[in-house]
């Protein structure tokens, strides 16, 4: 279990939102009212899932919880062998054609 994590639905026990891979504390870009870093780290990522038929640990279709950790872009850099990027669309002032899921208040 992550170290600033309590429990799967309880949040994290640690408000502030750490890299994932190196624990680094990253803080909120920009000032909007409500958002963190959670939903927005600066110099880094936030990832939501546990949307996902297999996991055995998250699956929202069961129990309605779903995880959300942030990658800085340190980490990202320096592993690029460990995931996949994906092309998507981009429209107006570069921001994607949809709403986070996370929280639809972004865009």
């Amino acid at each position: 279990m992550p170290k600033n994590q309590e429990s799967a639905g309880e949040g994290p026990a640690n408000p502030k939102a750490v890299c994932f891979k190196c624990e680094r504390e990253l803080e909120v870009a920009g000032n909007a009212e409500g958002i963190t870093a959670w939903d927005m780290p600066h110099c880094g990522v936030s990832f939501w899932g546990g949307d996902n038929y297999g996991s055995q640990v998250y699956d929202s279709m069961c129990d309605g919880i779903r995880v959300n950790l942030v990658v800085c872009d340190d980490c990202l850099a320096a592993n690029r062998a460990m995931y996949r990027e994906v092309r998507t669309e981009v429209h107006e002032a570069g921001r994607l054609g949809q709403k986070s899921a996370g929280n639809p208040n972004l865009f």
